[in-house]
């Protein structure tokens, strides 16, 4: 039987493990995001982004009993100790569990810190992707209504490459700027 400091290591290490699981789940699909928007694959970001959502929001009720966990341990272990505060830092807290458990939950942590600072960077670099394309996509559809207004477009005139540039009048061009 397992007494129950070493329960509660357990559970907080497999909260850790399952919080890097599905944060390492939205880095994958952050990076099919990156295909999705280079393939203007619309349906395919529709798809990703309801996902992400509802990893987002596991992730983060499973944060909250993560963090509760430990608050409730230390705030307990602390109520036995004089001159330790409830508020103590994690720093304090992990000196005060064998060095094994510390350094698993340092090691666990840092994973942690790992994959959310890469998931930060390729959702930075997916939006700077979108904004990119979106203005990209304005500028063409505002060129083409700033000439569809005056009529004219420059052609060239007759089959030889010498011939100059010359604006002739054409009919309009009707643009769907929602698609």
């Amino acid at each position: 039987m397992t007494n129950p400091k070493e329960e509660w290591l357990e559970r907080i290490y497999s909260l850790f493990e399952e919080e890097i699981r599905l944060y390492s789940e939205i880095l994958e699909l952050e990076k099919e995001k990156t295909t999705a928007i280079g393939k203007a694959d619309g349906k395919s970001l529709e798809r990703i982004a309801k996902r992400t959502y509802e990893l987002i929001v596991h992730a983060s009720e499973i944060e909250r009993v993560r963090m509760n966990t430990i608050q409730e341990n230390h705030s307990t272990e602390n109520s036995n100790i004089e001159g330790i505060s409830s508020s103590a830092t994690l720093t304090e807290f992990l000196n005060r569990l064998d060095r094994e458990s510390g350094y698993k939950l340092k090691h666990l942590g840092t994973q942690l810190k790992d994959v959310v600072h890469k998931l930060k960077d390729r959702i930075k670099a997916n939006d700077k992707l979108i904004r990119t394309r979106q203005d990209f996509l304005k500028a063409t559809i505002d060129a083409m209504r700033e000439n569809s207004k005056s009529g004219e477009v420059a052609t060239y005139e007759g089959e030889s490459p010498m011939n100059s540039r010359t604006k002739k009048k054409r009919s309009s061009v009707l643009v769907n700027a929602s698609a």
